[in-house]
């Protein structure tokens, strides 16, 4: 066996997270040509580079976050000037074309167990039987029924199901597609997708996406319930009471007022 001349020097690295230890080892062929203290003491100065490095990505990314919630209550302002649902369903898909260079954004609703398309960013009308809406619509089911965000391209740590969103990337002749799931009482209720034709989402695009769909899903939701014709809201009213009476919460509460 061939005897390797040399020294190790190991020395551990600073790091903010407490219950996770990194060490780094270093080999030196010649340490004949200098004190091994020195080589200690020079790896003890840059022993706080990782943590220094972590710190920086820390206030990196609180300088985001503090963007993406002034951007998120920017559009509520602008939201909460539009009274009806469907002028304020085509400022919300417009506003975020606009501000994440999307090709399109398009914003569909739950229906009689179905996502269906509401508004298209910049498009006040469309047919919607047509084929491209179809498979949108289809993009928005995969995503919906996932109850995820749902990439095209698929990144290689995902797991989710992308079928639809490579026919409608495939069909629409748009490489770069985002479905999120708009969700209210902790319920998928709709689905945002947007397409963009330059570049692909980043991480940091999704999460100020995602801001954006959580804070407006409450005003969506309270003008697409309140923005309908007398018959069709005490219809809805009825279908929740019966919901609520004949559902499976409180179940032993019920339970006793059918004995009694």
């Amino acid at each position: 066996k061939q005897q390797i001349k040399g020294l190790f020097l190991g020395i551990r690295l600073d790091l903010e997270e407490e219950k996770i230890f990194s060490v780094a080892v270093f080999f030196i062929e010649d340490p004949a040509s200098a004190d091994p203290e020195i080589y200690v003491t020079r790896l003890k100065l840059v022993s706080d580079i990782p943590a220094v490095y972590q710190m920086g990505r820390i206030m990196q990314q609180a300088r985001s976050d503090v963007v993406q919630f002034a951007e998120a209550l920017d559009l509520m302002v602008l939201l909460n000037v539009e009274k009806r649902y469907m002028a304020t369903a085509m400022r919300f898909c417009n506003e975020l074309a606009s501000r994440y260079r999307c090709s399109r954004v398009s914003l569909g609703w739950l229906k009689n167990k179905y996502v269906r398309v509401q508004a298209i960013s910049h498009m006040e009308q469309f047919e919607k039987k047509m084929d491209a809406v179809q498979i949108l619509e289809a993009a928005m089911e995969e995503a919906f029924d996932q109850d995820e965000e749902v990439v095209w391209p698929k990144p290689p740590e995902s797991t989710s199901v992308v079928r639809d969103h490579e026919a409608l990337s495939r069909e629409l002749g748009m490489p770069y597609i985002v479905s999120l799931p708009i969700r209210l009482d902790e319920a998928p209720v709709a689905v945002l997708t947007c397409e963009r034709a330059v570049e692909p989402f980043s991480e940091v695009e999704i999460r100020g996406l995602r801001l954006m769909c959580d804070q407006a899903a409450r005003r969506l939701g309270d003008l697409k319930r309140s923005d309908r014709w007398f018959g069709a809201r005490m219809i809805a009213f009825f279908q929740e009471s019966l919901s609520r009476l004949f559902g499976v919460e409180h179940t032993f509460a019920k339970i006793t007022g059918l004995i009694l």
